[in-house]
Formats: C-alpha cells, structure tokens, sequence
C-alpha cells in the first residue's frame, strides 16, 4: 500500500492529518489509540456484573460508548474523503474498492453495532452480544497506529 507523501488541499490536510504525517497528525494517532485501548476496556467492564450494580458506572460507559462512535464515525469520513489521494484508491471505483477494503470493513465494524441497536431497537429486548462484541473489532483499529500490529498486513496481503 503506497501512501503519499506531499501534496497540497483540503484533501491532502486531511489524508496528512490522519495518516500522522503532521504534527496535529500524530497527537490525533496518540488520542486514537488511547480511545481504542478504553473502548475495549469499557467493553470488558461493561460486561461485568459488577459495572450493572456500580452506581455511575453504566452511564460513565454509555457516554464513553457515545464519544467514541462519534470519534470513528469522523474518523471514517475524512478517511474516505482523503483516501482518493492514494492511487489504488483514486476516482470511482477507487472509492469503491476502499469500502471493501481491510480497513475500510474494520472502521466501519468499530461503529456499525451502535448504528444498529439506534435503527432496531426492538433489538433491545433480544440478547445482542453478539452484536456488542462486534465492538472488540475496535482494537483492530489500533494497527493503524502500532507498528508492531502490521503483522495482520503481512497475512492478509501476503
């Protein structure tokens, strides 16, 4: 995967900002990580008996829960809008194939179980779990942002 390395634009700022390759860039990968690393811990909490009981402890989760899809949800906008730049990515069918991509399809597993139970709430009386675990995809995110994680580039690449 080639990435690019100046330009000028909107567009360029954007894929700059979130591929790290500027100054508020990599402060935004550092905070990214960090939100990765306490959606999967809120997760583990969450599916304590302990967190139901704790007074405050629910809501703090449902908020932290909130946040972050808003966070990913961004995330995966200005990455589509600036991916264009990278050449297997550019025009319209370039913009297709990076919905279908990798990373593309782990952005959008970090966020769609929380658009799901928004659109079918009678989800709600259905044990969704399932669905909720959908949210440790969350950490596949973090390769993105850890070097050492591009080993799940190796294997599905290679």
């Amino acid at each position: 995967r080639k990435e690019v390395e100046s330009g000028e634009g909107l567009q360029w700022h954007i894929y700059a900002f979130v591929k790290g390759k500027s100054a508020a860039g990599r402060v935004y990968e550092r905070v990214m990580l960090l939100l990765i690393v306490a959606n999967v811990s809120s997760f583990i909490v969450g599916s304590t008996q302990w967190a139901g009981e704790a007074p405050g402890v629910a809501p703090a989760l449902d908020a932290l829960e909130l946040a972050s899809v808003m966070v990913f949800t961004a995330d995966y906008a200005l990455r589509f809008a600036s991916v264009g730049l990278e050449e297997q990515f550019s025009g319209v069918s370039g913009r297709a194939a990076y919905l279908v991509s990798f990373y593309s399809m782990v952005d959008l597993a970090a966020v769609l179980p929380f658009y799901l139970g928004l659109l079918t709430p009678s989800l709600a009386s259905v044990n969704t779990s399932f669905i909720r675990a959908l949210r440790l995809l969350r950490m596949l995110k973090a390769e993105a942002y850890v070097e050492a994680f591009s080993v799940f580039d190796d294997i599905i690449y290679n």
